[in-house]
C-alpha cells in the first residue's frame, strides 16, 4: 500500500506525509519523492497536522475518524479489520469520505478517489457537519461530568 501511495501522488502539487507502520523500515520504499515526509507512526502531533490537512487517508480506525471529523477533514478509509470496515462504511453513508477496500488500493485508484474528494465540497461540508456534530456533542469534559455524576449518584453513602 505504501508504494501505491508512492506512485500516486508523486508528481502531483500535493505535500503528503506519510506515516510508517511500527515494523516498517523506511529503506525499503526506495527513491521518495520530494513532495513526501516520512515519519515513523506516533512520532507527529496528529490534531496540529490534521489542522492544515485537505484529506485524511487512514484505515478507518475510531480514533483516526473521531479526530479527522473533529477538524472536519474528509476521508479515505482503508480498513483492515472488521471493526474499520464498520466505521468506514459510516463514513462514507455520512458524506464525510470514501472507503477503498484493500483488494481496490492501487496508484490509479488512490489517486482518482483524492482527486474526487478534493474536487468535490460535498465531502468537506459532509465531514464539517459531522465535525460540528462531534463537538456539539460535549466532548471529553461531557463525557467525564457524566460519570462523576454517575457515580455521585449511585455510589454516595448516606
Amino acid at each position: 500500500m505504501y508504494q501505491s501511495c508512492l506512485e500516486a501522488f508523486k508528481d502531483q502539487q500535493v505535500q503528503v506525509l506519510l506515516l510508517l507502520s511500527p515494523s516498517m523500515e523506511r529503506d525499503v520504499l526506495g527513491n521518495i519523492p520530494g513532495n513526501f515526509i516520512i515519519r515513523n507512526t506516533g512520532s507527529v502531533p496528529q490534531l496540529e497536522v490534521l489542522e492544515r490537512t485537505d484529506l485524511f487517508i487512514m484505515h478507518g480506525a475510531c480514533g483516526a475518524a473521531r479526530e479527522s471529523a473533529w477538524r472536519s477533514v474528509p476521508m479515505i478509509a482503508i480498513p483492515q479489520t472488521f471493526e474499520q470496515d464498520m466505521i468506514s462504511r459510516r463514513i462514507e453513508s455520512l458524506g464525510a469520505g470514501l472507503r477503498l477496500p484493500q483488494s481496490d488500493v492501487s496508484s490509479k485508484s488512490l489517486r482518482e478517489t483524492a482527486t474526487k474528494i478534493l474536487s468535490e465540497s460535498t465531502y468537506r461540508d459532509q465531514s464539517s457537519r459531522l465535525g460540528e456534530a462531534c463537538r456539539n456533542a460535549g466532548g471529553a469534559k461531557l463525557a467525564v461530568d457524566k460519570i462523576f455524576s454517575y457515580l455521585e449518584s449511585h455510589f454516595t453513602s448516606n
